[in-house]
């Protein structure tokens, strides 16, 4: 990949000729999103996947779209979620 990097300071930057740097390339992000982990994942038997919720002592599948997945985790978008309802997840 080749990166054109342009300098301020003009003339006074010198001597940076292969210069060793460090780049840090941001993927895209989504503002305010619900991610679940990615091990809550459910195959739904129509396809596609869900998510078990659980609320007041009892679990229901609510079928989800996937979004972007980072760092195990995963955004989801379905009926009735919204942020802090607890997710199951299988034990390992």
């Amino acid at each position: 990949m080749k990166v054109h990097v342009e300098l301020s300071g003009g003339d006074k930057v010198e001597g940076v000729d292969k210069s060793p740097v460090t780049v840090h390339l941001k993927g895209e992000s989504a503002e305010n999103a619900l991610h679940v982990p990615v091990e809550s994942l459910l195959a739904a038997p129509s396809g596609g996947f869900a998510v078990q919720v659980v609320e007041g002592g009892k679990a229901r599948d609510v079928k989800v779209e996937l979004g972007l997945f980072a760092n195990g985790r995963v955004e989801v978008k379905g009926p009735g979620l919204k942020a802090g309802m607890k997710v199951g997840v299988p034990k390992t």
